[in-house]
């Protein structure tokens, strides 16, 4: 599931740097550049102000994947890793690839969630960078 849409798993691969998760069992993610009507003293609109390019993520892996990401961290941890590439390319039936490129820095951790017999791992976090649609960024300087 991409987004709250069902997908095929074949059309989906996930590439971390530790490889390719193939146990993705759920992954959203969101990118927001707000703005705010800027008004003069009596209240008329003058423009807008942008705001900061913020960016959400998280996905849902197999213990087994998760566990691939605790070895990366090192001896630090978990939450003193640097931001991590994260590419989701994926094509519905008869669309060509959608790739999308993410740099995240994992903010939460919630374990052995159960699903299907299995025991699923969740991580959340922060995008640190723009997100890339296709090698173009949402949002330029």
């Amino acid at each position: 599931m991409i987004n709250g849409i069902v997908t095929d798993f074949e059309s989906i691969k996930v590439s971390l740097p530790m490889g390719v998760f193939d146990s993705v069992k759920e992954i959203n993610y969101d990118a927001t550049k707000e703005v705010e009507v800027v008004t003069n003293t009596k209240g008329i609109p003058m423009g807008v102000a942008r705001k900061a390019y913020e960016g959400s993520m998280d996905f849902t892996v197999l213990q087994d994947d998760a566990d691939k990401i605790f070895s990366a961290a090192g001896g630090k941890g978990l939450f003193a890793m640097s931001s991590i590439p994260i590419l989701v390319a994926f094509a519905p039936e008869g669309s060509p690839i959608t790739k999308h490129e993410l740099m995240v820095r994992i903010t939460k951790y919630e374990p052995d969630i159960k699903k299907d017999d299995a025991v699923y791992a969740k991580f959340s976090g922060k995008q640190t960078a723009v997100m890339k649609v296709n090698g173009k960024p949402l949002y330029s300087a």
